[in-house]
């Protein structure tokens, strides 16, 4: 996300730090910043100043309100404890709120969303200060209109969209797409629409989609009429569309996220005014609001002790709320704090702690001193450490850990093993991955048979990992052990072990147990020396060789001897698998059998042959 500077010092006139402490400020504030460089003087600062130009990293799944500069004024406001100038905006425009014919057919995917009908409209190109702002922010200035909203979307952090009031016969339907409709994006884009998109229409006629204005609706200079609207949308409806369509925008990069809504009236009422100085428009009763979202302020109980217990050091009560009185939070008669409509975050006490000490400073936390050094109980979880044990058994078995990913593909299903109903991801990384396994099994065949592939010789391996399923209309999270072995008398090595009695479900060679079940167990440990992770990047290829001598050797000298002739980089295990005395010959018979990796079989043999004087 981009902020410049002098944009800033309009919300916070008394900000003056230099451009590198605020980078550094930034960071420290939980708004990483990732660069800055110094601009020259523009937007309305004196000739004589400079200006600068920073690439933030909000983290925006739980701050979608620092999406735009008021957000992220509001917390410099609280860090450098200097006043917060918000846009003075006249109130009182919207007198009739539902002239205007606009329909929400899908109320389940719309939030919250108002507009409003402007006339008289002088569309031309927008003034210089708002040109450079939109260009700093890789924008392209449209014209006055259009960069109105998108002044307002990077002000506010909340996308608005504008559309010629004619050319959409002054109505507008929030709807879903029918299969194979298509929208065309206002610079010509073709989308091929599946069932289910959102999208705005006009009648039949599709005018826009929820993250990207239509063509057919689009405001130029002949605009003489708008209607404006500002909304939020259910946030996964929106990521679904966006990544099946390859939709990506300014606008719908926030409207993926979870905003709260908490100011759609000021942002129409700020619209209304930009537009009269700006397009010397004139205002109408034709407005709409609509609210599918019910708002109760929260009550959260603090102790003002908490903060200074959880940092370790002195945070005094007076700055406590303080800091919370500038983030927006209303302390209530009763103690309790009421966080700001916007902050969906903040939810509970320990969500008030973390806010006073990231503006308090992570900075100004001692490390000399601790609160206090008693010796704290043992809070981790049993099946944690019956995890740990059972790794320690494992890894002395010989056994190799994975770590499989709890998502799985439709076609990874396994009936045998999982009975219930699958839980699916509504926000999934991709369109693949989105069903969670029911089994451990389900993640465990995959990396089997990635071993099986690379012929890798006498594999075992195991995942302690979640499952999930439903169960009477509940989604449940377990913790299980999954294991691939030829031997299952590991499987009783592990319950003699642990002292306690585990109940497996078998599939072929692949054995599962429900871990959060048990808790009477004795802790294993083990000292096993550090092993190293190898990647294979070729089959392994394995060979014998049969070696005979006059008396009978050491097998331990044997290994030494031959371990020294091969390049180690290569040996994945060499072993003496028979020995065999022919009393015909008098001849002490070995068998060796060594295994190569990451190098092509022809090498191997090579290499192989030479090793054991076999040429």
């Amino acid at each position: 996300m981009i902020i410049v500077y002098s944009e800033l010092k309009k919300l916070l006139p008394n900000l003056n730090v230099s451009g590198r402490k605020l980078a550094d400020d930034f960071t420290l504030i939980g708004h990483f910043c990732a660069g800055y460089k110094e601009l020259s003087s523009h937007s309305g600062l004196d000739s004589e100043s400079v200006d600068f130009w920073y690439d933030l990293e909000v983290r925006a799944a739980n701050r979608p309100d620092c999406l735009g500069y008021i957000g992220l004024a509001t917390d410099l406001s609280a860090f450098y404890k200097i006043n917060l100038l918000l846009p003075s905006v006249e109130t009182g425009y919207m007198q009739s709120l539902h002239n205007l014919d606009i329909k929400i057919s899908t109320p389940q995917y719309v939030k919250s969303l108002q507009a409003t009908k402007l006339i008289d409209l002088k569309i031309q190109p927008s003034p210089a200060w708002l040109q450079q702002l939109l260009n700093l922010h890789n924008i392209n200035p449209i014209n006055n209109l259009v960069d109105i909203t998108n002044y307002i979307m990077l002000l506010y952090g909340i996308p608005c969209h504008a559309f010629d009031a004619k050319k959409i016969d002054n109505k507008l339907d929030w709807t879903t797409s029918k299969s194979e409709e298509k929208a065309v994006t206002f610079d010509g884009t073709i989308l091929n629409l599946q069932e289910g998109n959102l999208v705005i229409k006009s009648g039949e006629q599709i005018v826009s989609m929820s993250s990207i204005g239509g063509e057919n609706s689009g405001i130029d200079t002949y605009t003489t009429e708008a209607i404006v609207e500002v909304a939020i949308y259910d946030p996964t409806r929106v990521h679904k569309d966006n990544r099946a369509l390859n939709i990506q925008t300014e606008a719908g990069s926030r409207l993926e996220k979870y905003i709260t809504p908490g100011s759609l009236s000021q942002i129409i009422h700020h619209i209304q005014m930009l537009v009269v100085e700006l397009c010397h428009g004139k205002l109408t009763n034709d407005n709409f609001s609509f609210e599918n979202y019910i708002y109760t302020p929260l009550h959260i109980p603090f102790d003002s002790n908490l903060p200074s217990k959880y940092a370790g050091t002195n945070i005094s009560t007076e700055e406590s709320y303080e800091i919370l009185s500038r983030l927006g939070c209303i302390k209530n008669p009763d103690g309790t704090i009421t966080p700001p409509r916007e902050r969906g975050d903040i939810t509970q006490e320990e969500d008030l702690v973390e806010e006073v000490i990231r503006i308090y400073g992570y900075n100004k936390i001692g490390i000399e001193n601790p609160i206090e050094n008693s010796l704290k109980k043992d809070i981790t979880p049993l099946v944690i450490k019956l995890s740990e044990s059972i790794k320690n058994i494992l890894v002395e078995l010989g056994y190799d850990e994975i770590r499989g990913w709890p998502l799985i593909k439709t076609d990874q299903k396994i009936p045998e093993v999982s009975k219930e109903k699958y839980t699916t991801t509504q926000n999934s990384m991709n369109d693949e991955y989105f069903t969670l396994r029911q089994s451990i099994v389900e993640t465990l065949t995959i990396q089997a048979d990635i071993y099986s592939r690379f012929k890798v010789p006498s594999s075992k391996i195991f995942e302690i990992g979640k499952i999930f399923y439903q169960k009477d209309n509940q989604n449940i999270e377990a913790h299980s052990l999954g294991i691939y072995t030829t031997n299952p008398k590991d499987l009783d090595l592990i319950s003699e072990k642990l002292n306690t009695q585990l109940t497996w479900k078998s599939h072929g060679s692949f054995y599962e147990t429900i871990l959060s079940n048990t808790s009477d167990f004795k802790e294993y440990t083990n000292n096993l020396p550090d092993t190293n992770a190898y990647e294979l990047t070729t089959q392994i290829t394995e060979l014998d060789a049969n070696i005979a001598f006059d008396k009978q050797q050491n097998p331990v000298d044997l290994l030494e001897k031959y371990f020294a002739k091969i390049d180690q980089n290569i040996l994945w295990s060499l072993v003496i698998k028979d020995y065999f005395f022919d009393q015909k010959t008098g001849e002490h018979k070995y068998t060796f059998t060594a295994c190569y990796y990451n190098c092509e079989s022809s090498l191997a043999k090579q290499i192989h042959l030479e090793a054991f004087d076999l040429v």
